[in-house]
């Protein structure tokens, strides 16, 4: 019996062949996209600085951070074109059954669609996403 000989591919070699090129993303992306993607890295940098906020327990850093979060969360809603008055869901129903450390859930839940949306140009249920900003938003304040 002869053996294949096998061809050892490294885990660089890997992501080099997965990973989506920049020139494809840039002829995907309108200026509405690009702004888009901005939104959502820049609300998911300012998560981590609130939560580094409300780890050292700065209220002033705290209450910068949640108003720099919940900026970024409008501009992703503006993006998308998500108008919070058009959204089917009762104001009283927003926070209904969340708890503060429900937060990185949520963020997980809301934008990981949003950047699949924005980068493999998968469907993304407008609805959903607004209902979910705007409940990140509630969550940070």
């Amino acid at each position: 019996m002869i053996m294949a000989e096998q061809t050892v591919v490294t885990y660089s070699e890997v992501v080099a062949g997965l990973k989506k090129p920049g020139e494809l993303l840039l002829k995907q992306w309108d200026n509405t996209k690009a702004s888009a993607m901005h939104m959502l890295l820049g609300a998911y940098d300012e998560y981590l600085e609130l939560m580094q906020a409300l780890a050292a327990k700065d209220k002033q850093g705290i209450i910068e951070e949640a108003g720099d979060f919940c900026f970024y969360c409008e501009g992703l809603l503006q993006d998308l074109s998500c108008n919070p008055d058009d959204l089917k869901i009762p104001e009283e129903e927003i926070l209904q059954g969340l708890r503060p450390t429900d937060m990185l859930d949520q963020m997980i839940a809301v934008l990981t669609p949003i950047k699949r949306h924005l980068v493999y140009n998968k469907p993304l249920d407008l609805n959903e996403a607004g209902v979910g900003l705007i409940r990140l938003q509630a969550l940070a304040l």
